[in-house]
């Protein structure tokens, strides 16, 4: 009779054991069950979107990233806020986009507070803008800037022999030096408009057929190089013009109009020696003859 007792003892171990582990692995089961079906930790992001002088900004667009992909997206409204809600915690980041405003890229962190306030800068400007002078002419009183002109009636009537004494009758027009371009050294003949101190180096650009008289390197002015019998017309822009003519003229552009003058040419041989010629050749404009 022992041994059917101590198989009945085995066999009610063994029962045991097995309800034992069928409950452990139900109750496991149920708490997995139960722990999968907890909801994460809610993050409710919210904030303000302002310019930089405190202005709320509409319709910025807010994205909500985790690693580079795009969990959720809203506007901000009429009063610039904005709020958001993710399952989320961790490697978060904000990026908002606004036309006129540059991107911003916000990291959230753990110890991010909210309500956020975020200051949008405005996107520099950058156009490319050509200027280009017209070559055609035009009426005097339909240009913008201050213009003498001096024509060629007042030329031939005008008692000044150079080109730099004429224009003196320009109220503003000053050179370096008192004395004119027949007497003093063309370093010393630079020159200015506006009632600009005038220095060696010219500050107003001087033009023959639009060719630079003022000198490369110092920037005086050869006035002597244009014969005064031969120049037409002047024109005298006051003002600076450096966008349209480069940096010399920074107070103003003086353009001579050198015309075709005829001329009557008178020669006359010298034979004083033997040995040696001398030939002189005098121009003298024909109008000044009738």
């Amino acid at each position: 009779m022992r041994k059917p007792a101590t198989i009945r003892k085995v066999h009610s171990q063994i029962h045991k054991t097995f309800v034992l582990c069928t409950l452990l692995l139900i109750i496991l089961l149920h708490v997995t069950r139960v722990t999968a079906q907890l909801p994460s930790r809610v993050v409710h992001i919210g904030g303000t979107i302002v310019d930089t002088n405190g202005s709320s900004i509409q319709s910025a667009r807010i994205s909500l990233k985790q690693n580079d992909l795009t969990l959720e997206t809203t506007s901000s409204d009429q009063q610039g806020h904005f709020e958001l809600i993710s399952n989320e915690a961790r490697n978060l980041s904000l990026e908002i986009e606004c036309p006129g405003f540059d991107d911003v890229t916000l990291p959230l962190k753990q110890t991010t507070a909210f309500p956020l306030r975020i200051v949008l800068t405005p996107r520099a400007v950058s156009a490319e803008v050509t200027i280009t002078a017209t070559r055609t002419p035009t009426r005097l009183s339909e240009t913008a800037a201050s213009v003498v002109v001096i024509d060629s009636q007042a030329l031939k009537t005008t008692a000044a022999l150079t080109l730099d004494d004429t224009l003196r009758q320009v109220a503003g027009f000053s050179l370096f030096r008192r004395s004119g371009s027949r007497t003093a050294n063309p370093t010393s003949q630079g020159v200015s408009l506006r009632a600009t101190g005038a220095s060696g180096a010219s500050r107003a650009l001087v033009l023959a057929d639009d060719v630079p008289l003022n000198d490369p390197f110092g920037g005086w002015v050869y006035w002597d190089r244009v014969p005064r019998e031969s120049i037409d017309q002047v024109e005298v822009l006051l003002g600076g013009a450096s966008h349209l003519y480069g940096s010399a003229a920074l107070v103003g552009v003086m353009s001579a109009a050198v015309g075709p003058v005829p001329v009557l040419i008178v020669t006359d041989a010298l034979n004083t020696q033997p040995f040696a010629s001398l030939t002189s050749m005098v121009c003298v404009p024909a109008e000044r003859f009738g």
